[in-house]
């Protein structure tokens, strides 16, 4: 890996912003896991250091990555301060993952030691050696090792994102690098002493580093929102207006359905929020309009792993969306990046030219144990005739600068996409969906036009063309098969039969026209109609009738689970407001989640009708860490 980015940002550690913070406020707020559970930046420094030579004495050394599997995020920020104490890196885990591709992260990644919390040990594939990080877990003799002195040039974390291949790639970010961005970060909102930073990303997801780092150099208090599972945007409202939330990102997609209900519902945004940073899509402008309206600060930001988290932001305002025709702008760059757009031959192009957007500054030191896949991404430009060479990102996205260094994002250059948040490689799900024996070629697309974002999987057998519909055991094999190796958010909602793919006149496939067609589809449905009568009882008709106009597919089983039948926790949320329209109950978002039929659900809204709550229930307004 390339580490040459370290000498452009310099050796200062990110932990250096933190000891300083709690020198000058060693009794303030630091973690705010809710009235039973927070932390000030003194007991925060002491628990890392505690735990940082437990680490150290489990036989971890310096340089070294160990795993973080946490439901909580309060205590995945002391393990992740507690890794880089120790002078090692740390690895995010996400249970959620299927146990194979946790196996596989852990042992590229060479991973030997996985910090946990005792809910999550049996989640832990073989192999690393688990410590737990617990009240009352210790280390005997830990407190007689010494810790290693900060080293900006070392390794800060890994983060595993989609490849195309259909194997992850680990990104692998310096401490320097992270330094400099979090401290671009804080001043840019700027943050301050009294901010309230909401954690409310998956711990698996990037944004969490955007979401700790920069309010601890800035001395601010982090809220969490997690361990409970996502938050439907009624929830998140109730939790912010608790906690005094000043500052949250969003996925753009959870953006707008929050919108959506809070119009829909007479309400504004909590009165303490100073500003809501969004990012990973485009925008709706007919939403920003709502939005500006409330008078709180609307933030587009823009980046991606392999540049630090985010390079560039934008103060959204009126006439940013008054053009129907142009893109929100993302906005110019941060002080520890440089945004450059480049032709075909790597040249970078003039203000209004479109091409490739590449990055320059505090990048990620490459992809680990992938050096060619790190060559071909991180390449060297030059910016004049007389310029040194200058390592830059090519982002894969299309973009163009306007005066003044302003960026319009305006999509991608290849089959990579942008799903709940997420990036993800199309390739790597057809891989994945490849591996079954009876699969010839797959083909995946992001549905168009599609209020809640979901991902179709076409696929052809082996053998002779077969233009049937896919048998009910075919779509169960092919979905099972995705859930045993991909993450919650790659896998397809519909599955579908194709004799031939439709191509372009380049001869390839066309996946506009697969995302858009919607021929066929009825024929091609293996599900049977919704039952009428005596069949369901009318809580759960009606449960099962507000699943399908939200998926916009009909025949849904009312005898399997919401998410078993291609629902996403976004689309959840539409089917919890129309819930809420329909029954008068607010159906937590992971109630809904986890229930394993559209009985299980209705039952617990007659619960909730009878019991004359006639609003939010006590596991509603429970949020812990």
């Amino acid at each position: 890996m390339d580490t040459s980015d370290a000498a452009v940002v310099g050796a200062q550690d990110v932990l250096a912003g933190f000891a300083a913070q709690v020198a000058a406020q060693r009794s303030a707020v630091a973690l705010d896991g809710g009235p039973s559970r927070r932390m000030t930046y003194g007991e925060l420094y002491g628990a890392s250091e505690a735990l940082g030579r437990r680490i150290l004495k489990a036989g971890v050394t310096p340089g070294q990555i160990v795993g973080l599997l946490f439901d909580s995020g309060l205590d995945f920020t002391i393990a992740a301060l507690a890794a880089l104490r120790a002078g090692a890196a740390f690895l995010p885990l996400d249970r959620r993952q299927p146990a194979e591709r946790l196996a596989a992260v852990l042992a590229e990644a060479a991973v030997e030691v996985v910090i946990c919390d005792p809910g999550n040990e049996a989640s832990v594939p073989d192999g690393p050696r688990i410590l737990r990080n617990g009240d009352g877990d210790t280390e005997p003799d830990a407190a007689e090792v010494s810790l290693p002195e900060p080293d900006g040039a070392a390794l800060a974390y890994v983060f595993y994102t989609s490849g195309s291949t259909g194997r992850p790639k680990g990104v692998a970010v310096g401490r320097a690098e992270l330094a400099a961005f979090a401290r671009a970060f804080a001043d840019r909102l700027p943050l301050r002493a009294d901010d309230v930073v909401l954690q409310i990303a998956a711990l698996g997801f990037d944004v969490v580093i955007e979401e700790i780092f920069p309010a601890l150099i800035a001395g601010a208090t982090i809220a969490f929102a997690h361990e409970n599972g996502p938050l439907a945007p009624h929830e998140l409202t109730s939790l912010m207006e608790q906690r005094g939330v000043t500052s949250v990102e969003l996925t753009t997609t959870y953006w707008h359905e929050w919108v959506r209900q809070l119009h829909e519902e007479g309400r504004r945004p909590p009165a303490a929020l100073r500003r809501v940073l969004v990012g990973s899509d485009r925008l709706d402008r007919g939403l920003v309009g709502r939005w500006l309206h409330w008078g709180v600060p609307l933030i587009h930001v823009y980046g991606t792993t392999e540049t630090v988290v985010t390079n560039t932001m934008h103060v959204v305002s009126g006439e940013a969306v008054s053009d129907p025709d142009r893109p929100v702008p993302v906005g110019t760059s941060l002080a520890h990046s440089s945004v450059h757009i480049l032709g075909d031959d790597l040249r970078p192009l003039e203000f209004g030219e479109t091409g490739e957007i590449a990055v320059s500054g505090a990048l990620a030191r490459g992809y680990l144990g992938a050096p060619q896949l790190t060559r071909d991404r991180f390449v060297e430009i030059r910016t004049g005739p007389d310029e040194p060479g200058t390592r830059v990102y090519c982002t894969g996205d299309r973009g163009r600068l306007l005066p003044g260094g302003v960026l319009e994002f305006l999509g991608r250059e290849d089959a990579q996409i942008k799903i709940h948040g997420f990036r993800l490689e199309l390739g790597e799900v057809e891989a994945v969906l490849e591996r079954l024996p009876w699969v010839e070629r797959a083909v995946v697309v992001k549905a168009a036009g599609a209020e809640v974002s979901r991902l179709l999987g076409y696929v052809r057998r082996v053998g002779a063309p077969n233009p049937r519909a896919l048998t009910a055991q075919e779509n169960g094999q092919l979905a099972d098969h995705c859930r045993g190796a991909l993450p919650p958010h790659a896998v397809p909602a519909e599955f579908f039969a194709c004799e031939t793919f439709p191509v372009t006149v380049n001869g390839k496939v066309d996946r506009v026209l697969l995302a858009e067609t919607d021929a066929d589809r009825a024929t091609m449905s293996v599900s049977a109609p919704l039952p009428d009568g005596p069949l369901l009882d009318p809580v759960c008709a009606d449960v099962v009738r507000a699943w399908q106009d939200v998926l916009g597919r009909t025949g849904l089983d009312p005898d399997q689970g919401f998410i078993a039948q291609g629902g996403s926790s976004l689309a959840a949320m539409r089917v919890i407001a129309g819930l809420r329209a329909r029954f008068g109950v607010a159906v937590p978002l992971t109630r809904l989640l986890r229930a394993r039929s559209a009985g299980e659900l209705a039952r617990f809204i007659e619960t909730e009708q009878a019991a004359g709550t006639g609003g939010p229930s006590k596991e509603l307004t429970e949020h812990r860490v």
